[in-house]
């Protein structure tokens, strides 16, 4: 993010948290300028005016929030916090197409899709080849991020 709005990455001070909870207390204890995380991990704290939200880091606004993109700011920038479902390397081809099924159908049922609604989820649901590539890429920007902050050479 620092890159893409001019700022040396190098002169940012990254502070790591082990998740949501630790950046809720360090945010609001002002012990952190901005933090990044969950939206709906932080909507109750907006609601009740202790956090602003400056921005979504998603394609679109977040369904029930009318917090602009990064986009709708000037920054050609998008990342989104993602899941996946894994197997081992081992796992026989007849298994991953019954994983494949399974998690397909799961997230074609109303219980995924009301799931996605009530959270404020984006569905970025993606089949198996699609999900592939999609980890090739983002291993490259991970990679060019930590290569761009003197962590990886």
């Amino acid at each position: 993010m620092a890159k893409a709005v001019g700022v040396d990455p190098n002169k940012v001070n990254y502070v790591a948290t082990a998740g949501g909870g630790e950046l809720l207390a360090s945010a609001l204890g002002g012990h952190v300028t901005l933090g990044m995380g969950g939206y709906s991990e932080f909507a109750p704290q907006f609601q009740a005016g202790k956090l602003r939200a400056i921005a979504v880091s998603a394609p679109q606004r977040l369904p029930g929030s009318d917090t602009p993109t990064l986009k709708e700011q000037g920054v050609d920038l998008e990342f989104v916090n993602w899941r996946g479902v894994f197997a081992q390397a081992s796992a026989k081809p007849a298994e991953l197409k019954e994983l494949q099924e399974a998690v397909a159908k799961a997230v074609a049922s109303d219980e995924w899709k009301q799931a996605v609604k009530q959270r404020g989820w984006i569905d970025l649901y993606q089949p198996t080849a699609e999900f592939t590539a999609f980890l090739k890429q983002e291993r490259a920007q991970i990679e060019g991020t930590l290569k761009d902050i003197g962590l990886v050479k």
